[in-house]
């Protein structure tokens, strides 16, 4: 449809300026989430959804959409504020963007399913990159993500991700949900190992 981006009515002066602002001044790395607004298909039951993602007008378009559909939404802007999340609160699913400052996403997922135990809690994570070509999609999911989506994001894509993700998934009580920072011992060899491979690829 060649939609840059959207504004759901009524809106804040402020928002708009936002949104006119990423249009005639656009950042080469930090390319649109969202291309156009959510269809009309059927629901999906809704999620306790933790967003990763660093740049503010992505954040706020990504979680209104997500929160249109019914969904619950908490934002985070590094891997580290994952972490952070996850420690207080349980949640359905992780939105995550791969490049974000500091602890990226590769480094985040990594320390996520080094938590987790065979048999027991499985998070299901999406990774959210600029790439998109199959290399990309292999390293993801060799990180332990769950599902690979390129921006811009495709609604459908998007919805057709998130239910295959928690299709099986079966809520496990809450006291299996804790996360400590303290228990999480990233390999940092690893990570930056994956990172490295993507960064070869261009900016995000």
């Amino acid at each position: 449809m060649g939609i840059a981006t959207y504004l759901m009515k009524p809106f804040k002066h402020s928002e708009l300026l936002v949104s006119l602002g990423a249009l005639l001044r656009p950042d080469a790395s930090a390319k649109p989430i969202l291309p156009m607004a959510p269809d009309e298909e059927e629901k999906m039951a809704p999620l306790n959804i933790l967003l990763a993602e660093d740049n503010v007008v992505n954040q706020r378009l990504a979680a209104r959409l997500l929160e249109r559909m019914g969904h619950g939404v908490v934002v985070a802007a590094t891997g580290r504020e994952v972490l952070a999340k996850l420690e207080e609160q349980s949640f359905d699913l992780v939105l995550m963007d791969v490049q974000m400052p500091g602890m990226d996403g590769f480094a985040a997922t990594a320390a996520i399913r080094e938590k987790e135990q065979p048999g027991q809690l499985h998070l299901p994570i999406i990774a959210m990159t600029a790439h998109a070509m199959n290399r990309d999609r292999q390293l993801c999911m060799e990180a332990g993500m769950d599902d690979y989506i390129a921006k811009p994001i495709d609604i459908k894509q998007l919805k057709q991700a998130m239910r295959q993700v928690t299709l099986a998934r079966t809520r496990p009580d809450r006291e299996s949900r804790e996360f400590s920072l303290d228990d999480l011992s990233l390999s940092g060899r690893e990570a930056s190992s994956t990172r490295e491979a993507v960064d070869t690829e261009g900016p995000a």
